[in-house]
């Protein structure tokens, strides 16, 4: 089951690091990569049972630290479609 869920968690990753990695967003780029090794840390952690201690609190770290990346990219994203919309009114 977690494995079906980590499947389909990873389609909409793909999507929106596709659309990062076109665009000029250099920080969310090298932000994005570091939130990729969290997430890898936190499965490898899980199925090797290696460091299964820390396991809880590297989830709630990296669950703050994806809150914030899609946040801060929500905003990004905003501000980059309103500035679009002014543009076009002109």
């Amino acid at each position: 089951m977690l494995l079906l869920a980590l499947v389909f968690g990873l389609l909409p990753v793909i999507g929106i690091a596709r659309h990062i990695f076109k665009g000029d967003l250099l920080l969310f780029k090298k932000s994005g990569r570091l939130l990729l090794v969290l997430i890898a840390a936190n499965i490898f952690i899980y199925y090797t049972r290696i460091g299964i201690i820390t396991l809880p609190l590297l989830q709630k770290i990296t669950f703050l630290i994806v809150l914030g990346y899609v946040g801060m990219l929500c905003l990004k994203m905003r501000k980059d479609w309103n500035n679009g919309l002014k543009e076009k009114a002109k």
